[in-house]
């Protein structure tokens, strides 16, 4: 008697391709996961660099007015957080002060934080500004 046999189980070849394709499926995971991890850090930095900006642009506009006709003549380096320091490479914050003359008289406050990327490329810098007008005085 001759029994007709079904296969039972899959062979060989099919046990390969299955590899293959759950192979192709798992570096295209492990790609999207660097990618989206790379964005988040870039996410991050930008938004610490946003905070950070704020922070500063809070001090100057503090300063008294003889500190701010001083940031008026140079504009200088200011001094970041540690977080800032250790989260964007080579981070450098200025700021810059410019006399308004026009009515109503004041001050244009203007604070920039800059620092580059893993790769060393300069990253598009975060900025903040900020008008400070004198108080009129009345009569």
């Amino acid at each position: 008697m001759i029994r007709n046999r079904k296969p039972r189980g899959a062979t060989f070849i099919e046990c390969m391709v299955a590899l293959v394709i759950l192979g192709a499926a798992i570096v295209a995971a492990a790609q999207m996961t660097v990618t989206v991890m790379g964005q988040q850090r870039q996410a991050t930095q930008r938004q610490l660099a946003r905070q950070e900006a704020a922070n500063l642009m809070e001090e100057v506009f503090g300063m008294s007015d003889q500190q701010l006709t001083e940031f008026a003549s140079d504009g200088r380096d200011l001094e970041l957080s540690e977080t800032a320091r250790r989260w964007l490479p080579e981070a450098v914050a200025t700021a810059r002060v410019e006399t308004v003359e026009e009515s109503p008289s004041g001050k244009r406050i203007q604070v920039e934080v800059r620092w580059t990327d893993k790769s060393g490329q300069p990253v598009r810098p975060v900025q903040i500004v900020a008008w400070r007008f004198d108080r009129e005085t009345q009569p």
